[in-house]
Formats: C-alpha cells, structure tokens, sequence
C-alpha cells in the first residue's frame, strides 16, 4: 500500500518536471529559431543541435530518475524499518496493558477478599464477644458442678452399692446369653443329626428297594434261564419274533426323532461292537437297557454265546439306571 502510493506521487513529480522542461526548451528553439514568424524553412544544423539537446535533457531526467527511485527505495527501506519498530512497540504497548488489567482484575480480587475477610473478622468478633458471655456461664456452672460434687460425695457410698449390683446383673446377663448361645448350639446339632439321622434313613430305604429289585432281577433271570433250556422251538420263535417287533418299533422312533439315542459305551462292558449289537436289538438308550424286556433279554442272550453272563456279571441294567438317574431324573427307574 505504502509503495503504491511513493511510486504514483514519484511518477507525477517526474512527469510535471519532464513537462515543464521540454515546454521550456520549445518556446526558447521557437524564439531562436523561428522568432516572431513561421515562414520560411528550418535551419537542418540547428535542427539537430535541438535533438541533441532534447537528447541529453531526457537522458538527464532519465539519471535524475534512476536517482529518486533509489532514493524513495532507500525510504521506503527506512519506513519499513520505522513501521517495524513501531508495531514492535505496539505489541510492547499492548502487553503492558494487558498486564495492567491483570494487575486491575487481581487487585478487584483482593479487594473483594479483603471486604471477605473484612466480613468474617466481624463476625468472628461477634463469637468472641458470645464466648465472653459464654465463659460467664461456664463459670457458674462450675460453681454449680461444686455444689453437685460436694452433694455426689455425699451420695458415693450408695453409688458404690449400685455399681456392685449393677456388676452382679450384668454377669447374670452374661450367664444368660451364654446358656443361650449354648442351648442354640445344641439345638443347631439336634437339627443337623436329625437331619442326618432322615438322609441315612431314606438311603437305608433306597438301598433296601434296591436289593429287593436286584433279587427279584435275580430271581427272574434264574427262572428265565431255567425255563429256556425248557422252550420248545415254536416258543423260541415266538420271543425271537417279538423281540425283532419290538427293536422295530424302536429303531422307527429313533429314525423319526422321537427319542435320542445314548452313548451306550459307558456302560462298562460296552465297547463299540457291542454297542452296535444292542442297536441292532433295538436297544439304544440307557433306558432301554435298564428296562429290557424277557424277549429282549433272551435274544441278547442267545446271540452272546461267547460272552455268557455278561450282562448279569457287569450289571448293565444297574449301571444304565445309574446313568439314566444321573442324565435324566432323581427318581429310580421301575424295573
């Protein structure tokens, strides 16, 4: 902006002397050469002492003007260097006056504190004049507190008798509360054998319907293998028959989703051979094991020829009620 305006005021400076010289230089070649009259032709000599003299006037204008442009340069340089100090200062300037509201603002602040603190000492002389008036109090109270120690020494033999008493009855409530924790205790324990006491019976309970189960199991295959030595051959084709309908119907239901079929090996004695031999019976859950029928039975023992009194020997039916117990119920399966 500031340069702008140096080189437009420098150019109209130069324009106005290059005028005024040149028109200066035309009116003195018009009164020597042509005087008061323009007849007549131009002298060619003269002529050309006017160009040469036109000549060393621009071409001394043109250093007078090479001349002031270094020298606006050189102030424009030096303004530049003013306008820098002077922003320099500016900045300076501003600073302080901020510094100045600062101080102003901490010194509003302070002045608040003090009216603050101003107000607390008034009101902390007020307490100080309650305390007087409350040390005033205090001593006659003291004087009453004499009184009452004189009347309280009177009265300290009684005082003794009632905190042995009171001592008595406290060790009596001491007694008491430890018969009661004791009695407690006891009752806690009566609880727990009582509890105990109804466990071991209802176990007793289940073991004897157990070994009653077994036996009649027992008694059942003992007849059974009796009474197969004594089927004729109708008979036998006849269980055989029904066992088949029966691993039927089960293999249908197994195919339709009905019921879902158990890893039958861990039944101890079940390995994957006999584990598909019993599928192939129709026998595919624990379940199914525990309540086998006699046609079941009788074919598993007729095709274990090689493994006679396996079943029995590995008690795969208390085995698989065990497990249907534990994955399915709480309650023992009904033979």
């Amino acid at each position: 902006m500031l340069l702008s305006f140096w080189k437009i005021l420098w150019a109209l400076v130069t324009a106005f002397l290059l005028g005024a010289g040149l028109m200066e230089l035309l009116w003195y070649l018009r009164g020597r050469f042509f005087g008061s009259t323009h007849s007549g032709a131009v002298d060619s000599a003269a002529l050309q002492n006017c160009q040469a003299e036109i000549a060393t006037l621009q071409s001394h204008f043109k250093s007078n003007l090479q001349n002031k442009d270094a020298e606006i340069a050189a102030l424009q340089a030096r303004f530049e260097a003013t306008v820098k100090h002077k922003d320099r200062d500016i900045a300076q300037l501003r600073a302080q006056v901020d510094d100045a509201d600062k101080t102003r603002q901490k010194l509003l602040s302070t002045e608040a504190s003090l009216t603050a603190k101003d107000h607390e000492l008034s009101q902390l002389q007020a307490k100080v004049t309650e305390l007087d008036k409350t040390k005033q109090q205090l001593a006659e109270s003291n004087k009453y507190a004499h009184d009452l120690e004189i009347r309280l020494k009177n009265a300290s033999h009684s005082a003794q008798q009632a905190l042995s008493l009171q001592a008595n009855l406290k060790a009596k409530d001491d007694e008491i509360i430890r018969l009661k924790a004791k009695m407690a205790a006891e009752t806690d324990r009566a609880d727990m054998a009582s509890q105990q006491l109804t466990s071991a019976e209802s176990t007793i309970t289940d073991r004897d319907a157990e070994i009653a189960r077994l036996k009649a199991e027992l008694e059942a295959a003992q007849a059974f293998a009796r009474s197969k030595s004594k089927l004729s051959k109708e008979e036998h084709d006849r269980i055989m028959q029904e066992a088949e309908a029966e691993a039927e119907a089960m293999r249908r239901r197994i195919l339709n989703n009905e019921i879902e079929a158990n890893d039958l090996k861990e039944i101890t004695g079940v390995g994957p051979i006999m584990e598909q031999t019993l599928n192939d019976f129709g026998v595919f859950t624990f379940e199914g094991v525990a309540n086998m029928s006699e046609a079941q039975r009788y074919r598993l023992s007729e095709s274990l020829t090689a493994f006679k009194g396996r079943v029995e020997r590995d008690d795969w039916v208390g085995q698989a009620r065990a497990l249907y117990k534990k994955n399915y119920t709480a309650e023992m399966l009904n033979s």
